[in-house]
């Protein structure tokens, strides 16, 4: 029997949860479960979800409650969730009534309204948490509360994320994997040669690199400032950033076009190319913007940072640079340690300027240092993160939803 899993991922922006979904989506067992990806708006997601054969739609629910270590309770996204609530809730039903999904694998925490409908039309949902939903607030134990009430089961993509949800019963924890054979050092040296064309450096130059969008959170600005002192040592090294700010067409918006006509900062990526002006130092940063396939622009780097100031769930720019061989400056925060172990990454204190540079500088003077690193994190991710063990893991979580179903099934018969 093939089973029909419904995936939703609120958005369709790039990041790292969606193009982790559209992965585990493409990699299942086409004998046993039959994948559609929702998306809950428009954006370049969909397209890729498409092009890797996935049966992909959008879906407009926009009554979602974003809440977490890296996004704070405001006013403005209550209010929004209250006013499409109502319209979220028809459209969901509307989507499952159409789809009959055997069961449901929500990409998100955010999506707390379309959990309460699949509930009451009694189809399971499978709840992926991939940010750290409860921050020690009294609000995020409220939301991963209802998160777990409301879920047939829970996956945690970290130890740390799972702790911070209350029901240990319902919750397996399943790091996020990494696609060793595209993360492979053996195309360091081509991808190197790709991204230095295509950012204009035209001799030799130390690459350290940071990945995602841009965010005081994940540490951009920690690491504008530690550059400044870097610079004044070794001039030649470039940062890279691969990431952006607000998605395409904010500009456009009412709320962008106020900000344009106030002479705002439009989002955070024109805050930190504010920053870096300041400081003088725009001509060493690099920014190639969101890309879909990070693997060439991971490969090019000799260092990555991740100097995040909050901790994120289960960061895949740490797995993909351990398994390019591409040794990792990270703050210790959150499961940094989980991830990385103790002898595959420098850690550095979460917005401690000093102590970023201090590090880096350590790998910028000694390329046996990066080395090793680098060698002992490719061996890491191929012995805890390949993405063949886990499709494994997930696929033995959906058999034993399956199973726990049909005997309730049978039971009452």
């Amino acid at each position: 029997m093939v089973l029909k899993v419904l995936f939703i991922h609120s958005g369709a922006g790039i990041g790292g949860a969606p193009i982790s979904m559209v992965t585990l989506a493409a990699s299942l067992d086409p004998n046993l479960y039959d994948p559609h990806v929702v998306f809950t708006d428009n954006g370049p997601m969909i397209d890729i979800s498409r092009k890797m054969g996935l049966r992909s739609s959008v879906t407009k629910m926009r009554a979602v409650l974003a809440y977490g270590a890296h996004v704070p309770l405001s006013i403005r996204p209550i209010i929004n969730f209250c006013i499409q609530f109502i319209p979220t809730i028809i459209k969901a039903r509307q989507l499952i009534k159409a789809e009959q999904p055997d069961f449901i694998h929500l990409n998100t925490s955010a999506l707390i309204s379309i959990g309460i409908i699949a509930r009451l039309h009694n189809v399971p949902i499978i709840w992926h948490v991939r940010e750290v939903v409860n921050p020690g607030t009294l609000f995020g134990r409220l939301l991963s509360g209802l998160i777990c009430f409301l879920a047939h089961r829970v996956i945690a993509v970290s130890e740390y994320v799972a702790q911070c949800l209350p029901d240990a019963e319902k919750i397996s924890v399943i790091h996020n994997p990494v696609n060793t054979s595209i993360f492979d050092p053996g195309y360091k040296k081509q991808h190197r040669e790709k991204v230095t064309s295509l950012i204009g450096l035209h001799k030799p130059s130390l690459i350290i690199g940071i990945l995602g969008s841009v965010q005081k959170e994940k540490g951009h600005f920690v690491l504008a400032e530690a550059a400044r002192l870097i610079n004044k040592k070794f001039p030649e090294v470039i940062f890279l950033i691969v990431g952006g700010g607000a998605p395409e067409g904010y500009r456009d918006t009412l709320r962008g076009r106020l900000k344009t006509f106030l002479h705002i900062p439009l989002d955070n990526q024109a805050k930190l190319n504010s920053f870096l002006s300041e400081m003088n130092l725009t001509e060493i940063f690099k920014n190639v913007g969101y890309q879909a396939d990070v693997a060439p622009y991971v490969g090019s780097m000799d260092i990555l940072v991740a100097p995040n100031t909050k901790p994120e769930g289960c960061p895949r720019s740490l797995l993909e640079a351990m398994s390019m061989s591409v040794p990792v400056v990270v703050s210790d925060i959150g499961p940094s340690r989980e991830i990385m172990g103790d002898k595959c990454a420098y850690f550095c204190e979460p917005g401690d300027v000093l102590s970023l540079s201090s590090q880096l500088i350590d790998l910028i003077e000694s390329k046996v240092l990066r080395e090793q690193l680098g060698d002992a994190g490719r061996s890491r991710v191929l012995s805890k993160y390949r993405v063949e063990n886990h499709i494994e893991k997930i696929q033995n979580l959906y058999e034993l939803v399956s199973d726990e179903l049909n005997r309730k099934s049978v039971m009452g018969q």
